[in-house]
Formats: C-alpha cells, sequence, structure tokens
C-alpha cells in the first residue's frame, strides 16, 4: 500500500505550530523588532485554515492520489512554517544571550546592531514568511477542486497527540515512518523494534530534541539520521551507523552526555583513528552498556591504525556490559596484552564494574585477555560466538566471578578443557549451541554446582 499521511498527527502538528506563532514571546520579538505583524496574523490563519480541511482529506486519500499528494505539500509546507519558527526561536535566543553576557556593551551597540542585523534579519524573515504564506494560501484555494470540507476534528484527539510522550510501533509492518512524527516535540520513547520491513528512520528525526529512547532492533535500517548528536537528551540509541561524512561522522556522538546504552555499528568506517576521539566515550559517565561492531570481513587495512582507533574509543570504567564483534585486529596497542577493545583502560584492566560481555567473530584477540579476564573480579557473564578455537576455556582463563558461560557457533571447537572450568566454582549455567565439532564434556565431568546445562 502507498504511504498515507496521519490526519490527526498532522493536525496536532498544524495546531502546534499556530500556538507558537501566537506566543507572547513571538509576538513580543515582531513588535520588538517592527516587523511585519500582519504577516504573522495570516500566517496563523491560514494554518488554521488548512487544519480545518485535514480531517476529512486523511479519509478521502485512500481513494484519491490527488488528495494524498494534498497532505504530503501540507506536511511539507508545515516543515517549511517550523523552519521558520526555528530561526525566530534562535535569533531571539542569540539577543538574549549577547544582552546578558555583556549588557553595557550590547547597549552601546543597539543603534547600529538594529540598522544591520536586525534589518537583515527582517528582510529574510519576510521573505520566508511569504514564501510559506503563498504555499499555505495555494493549498486552501484547492480545496474546491479536492472536494475537502472544513472538520473540526481529525479523528484521533489532535489536542492530546502534541502531548504524546511514547510511540511503541514494534513488531508492526511499517516501511517507512512518517517525516511527521518529528513534529512530536514532547515525545521521549520512540520504539520501532522488529519493525522488519523498515528501511529508513525520518531525516528530521534530530528536532525530537526531548526523545530518550530511540530503539530500532531487528529492522533493515543501516543508516542514522544525520545530526542525531542534536538528541542531547539521548539514554538509549539502540544502533548507530558510523557514516563517511562528518552529518553521520562518530563524531555525532560527542554530545550524548546521558547516554547509557548504545551500540556503534559498521565502525570500519572510521578512516582517521584520531576521529574515534571526537566520540568521548572516556568522559561518558552514565554509559553502562556499550557494544562496539565492525562490518563482518571487512578489509582490515592497517593493524595498528585499528588498534590506536580502539584506544580512542575507550570508555568510562562505569561500565558495565560490554560487547565486541567482528574486530579483526591483529596487534595489541600496549605491552601487557591486554584485548585491544579494552585494554585501553590505563591500569591495563577491564572495568572495574563490567559484569557483563560479549565478544563475537573476534578470535585473533581471545588469547590476549589472559590475565586481564581471570583477574576481573566482577564479571558474571561471558558469551563467545564464532571464534576459532579447538580447545576452551584454557586454564586461569576465565574469573572465579563467572556465574554464566556462553559458547555459540564455534564450529572448531572440539573439546571442552576440566581444567579451565573446575576453579569455577560460582558457574551455575553453561551454554553449548552450534559447535558441530564438540565430542563431548570432559571425561573428569563438570562442576556440581552447574545448575543449568
Amino acid at each position: 500500500m502507498a504511504d498515507v499521511v496521519g490526519g490527526a498527527l498532522l493536525s496536532a502538528f498544524l495546531q502546534t505550530a499556530v500556538d507558537r506563532l501566537a506566543s507572547r514571546q513571538v509576538v513580543d520579538f515582531f513588535r520588538g523588532r517592527k516587523l511585519d505583524e500582519k504577516l504573522l496574523n495570516r500566517l496563523k490563519l491560514k494554518l488554521r485554515s488548512i487544519n480545518a480541511l485535514v480531517g476529512d482529506a486523511e479519509l478521502k486519500q485512500i481513494q484519491s492520489q490527488l488528495v494524498r499528494d494534498w497532505l504530503f505539500e501540507v506536511k511539507d509546507a508545515v516543515y517549511d512554517a517550523e523552519d521558520l519558527l526555528d530561526e525566530i526561536d534562535y535569533e531571539i535566543t542569540r539577543c538574549q544571550v549577547e544582552a546578558e553576557s555583556e549588557p553595557q556593551a550590547f547597549l552601546h551597540m543597539v543603534p547600529n546592531f538594529f540598522n544591520t542585523t536586525f534589518n537583515s534579519f527582517s528582510i529574510k524573515i519576510d521573505s520566508r514568511m511569504k514564501e510559506v504564506l503563498e504555499k499555505l494560501e495555494d493549498l486552501v484555494n484547492q480545496k474546491d477542486d479536492l472536494g475537502l470540507k472544513e472538520t473540526t476534528c481529525s479523528g484521533i484527539g489532535s489536542s492530546k497527540l502534541k502531548h504524546l510522550r511514547s510511540l511503541d510501533l514494534s513488531g508492526t509492518g511499517i516501511e517507512r515512518l512518517s517525516d511527521s512524527t518529528c513534529l512530536l516535540y514532547n515525545l521521549q520513547i520512540l520504539k520501532l523494534n522488529f519493525c522488519r520491513k523498515l528501511t529508513e528512520l525520518p531525516s528530521k528525526l534530530h528536532k525530537l530534541t526531548n526523545l530518550h529512547y530511540l530503539e530500532f532492533v531487528e529492522t533493515k535500517v543501516r543508516k542514522t539520521p544525520m545530526h542525531i548528536g542534536r538528541l542531547n537528551n539521548l539514554r538509549v540509541l539502540s544502533s548507530f551507523y558510523v557514516g563517511k561524512i562528518s552529518e553521520f561522522g562518530i563524531e555525532q556522538l560527542e554530545g550524548l552526555d546521558l547516554i547509557e546504552e548504545i551500540s556503534i555499528r559498521e565502525l570500519d568506517n572510521i578512516v582517521n583513528p584520531s576521529d574515534a576521539l571526537a566520540a568521548n566515550l572516556k568522559n561518558k559517565t552514565h554509559l553502562v552498556k556499550l557494544e562496539l561492531e565492525w562490518t563482518k570481513n571487512h578489509i582490515h587495512y592497517d593493524s595498528r591504525k585499528e588498534n590506536q582507533m580502539l584506544e580512542n574509543l575507550q570508555p568510562s570504567k562505569h561500565l558495565t556490559n560490554l560487547s565486541v564483534c567482528s574486530y579483526a585486529g591483529t596487534n595489541i596497542p600496549t605491552s601487557d596484552n591486554y584485548c585491544p577493545q579494552v585494554e585501553m583502560f590505563s591500569d591495563g584492566s577491564l572495568p572495574s564494574n563490567l559484569k557483563r560481555m560479549n565478544l563475537s567473530n573476534c578470535s585473533k584477540v581471545i588469547a590476549s585477555l589472559k590475565g586481564s579476564l581471570a583477574a576481573n573480579s566482577s564479571l558474571e557473564i561471558l558469551s563467545i560466538w564464532k571464534v576459532d578455537v579447538e580447545s576452551f576455556p584454557d586454564e586461569g582463563f576465565l574469573p572465579l566471578s563467572l556465574t554464566s558461560l556462553d559458547i555459540n557457533f564455534c564450529s572448531n571447537l572440539k573439546n571442552l578443557n576440566y581444567k579451565g572450568l573446575s576453579h569455577l566454582l560460582s558457574l551455575e549455567k553453561l551454554k553449548i549451541q552450534s559447535c558441530g565439532n564438540l565430542r563431548g564434556l570432559p571425561d573428569e565431568g563438570l562442576s556440581k554446582f552447574i545448575s543449568n546445562l
């Protein structure tokens, strides 16, 4: 089915735009700067006129492609109005900051400032408002040709939608999330998990500045929207796909200081190792769960550079859950033979609070973990996937604190080493899955404390 526009959502966004235009802050700004207040009022009236038609258009778009196209044009016009309001808000904030930071200097600058900056801004805003107004008037004039009638509501209560804080579409068959979702300014939770047909996220997602949780696990999305770094209230970001240009690059993570959980994927797109420093993971003290993932079978262009990049991705020691997937490095950057993904901690150990660790397709670094892994007294859960070993674990490899060990899809694994398991008196769960060449359990048996096998 072709994409349809949610009339109720669009109505809420239109009302939000009207409310912003009618706000005391905007009205005072127009009066204080002697901007054209008549244009402001005309813009409000046209937005209200459009809003009155949206409900009827929502019902008729199913049968009429022309009405559907009209709704998409309305959505674009609302975006233009929102962009205009964003510029006004920015100008208001800029003037307030300058006045507060240097009040005396600002007063002396006022005459010249009004004659240059304000006049230039007034001309720009006047032009933009006329453009938006012309679009809205054209859309209103099409109502008779499209057979649209004015209604007082659009299905769902639009006044409630603009206050929506949580939207969970997980498990649905949506292929694309409407761009109008980006006008739900109060939204804090957006979940799209297991939407297996979903291929992209809205390009203006960065407008949802109140968003705390953004999850899209098990979707076809492979590109993070640009400027995701503006969502500085994010706590959980299920996937961040590293792009090759700055708008999509690792530096977008710099401002996400409140992030608690994040998966950073396609790290092989980082060309210069120093760029990884921009993510500033080391100073993200709220970060407790981190996944680092490279594209499977990516070309390992320079082990020295890749190891340096890993050092630059050093997370905070508050980390409790670490996953490393498809890292293909061969050299250890420091002299202590610690895993490159975690040896970057200055004392040569794993994070002191690390409770869970997952290693996937990282055969070349397993051996380098000996010592650092066993010395960790907080690690409770270890999962390894697709690791090329014939015998596991080596004696002294695993920490005494381990309660759960998962070994998955290790096709070359033949033996479980009794000496590597016998000392694990806290081990309660041992899971072995899809290890086709495993000959059996150790002849000496397993710990009596294991209750789940």
